[in-house]
């Protein structure tokens, strides 16, 4: 017979998407490596201060940050012109596979 405790007692799954602090720095640190200490912005040349997830919200994934820097950031998050979040959104989203791409290899 199954125990009470058996039954209520959760798995704990695994998130596959978050790093530990340790190697989430080695990532962050390839990142500034790979990008020069600049933000992964073409049409920037201002140091990386910040590192944005390119998936957000539930879907938040360690794998998929990059380096910008802040006024990169704050266009991404709060700029009024949707046209020009929207193709940062898509630019940095595509940024942050190549990094991980790069980094696993």
């Amino acid at each position: 017979m199954i125990s009470k405790k058996d039954q209520t007692r959760k798995v704990k799954r695994v998130n596959s998407k978050k790093m530990s602090f340790v190697e989430l720095n080695l990532y962050k640190d390839y990142i500034r490596e790979i990008a020069d200490d600049k933000c992964q912005n073409p049409n920037c040349d201002y140091q990386i201060t910040e590192f944005h997830h390119s998936m957000r919200s539930i879907n938040k994934d360690d794998r998929s940050i990059t380096g910008i820097c802040l006024m990169c950031h704050s266009l991404l998050h709060f700029s009024t012109d949707t046209h020009k979040r929207e193709a940062l959104t898509i630019l940095f989203k595509s940024i942050g596979v190549e990094n991980w791409r790069g980094y696993t290899e």
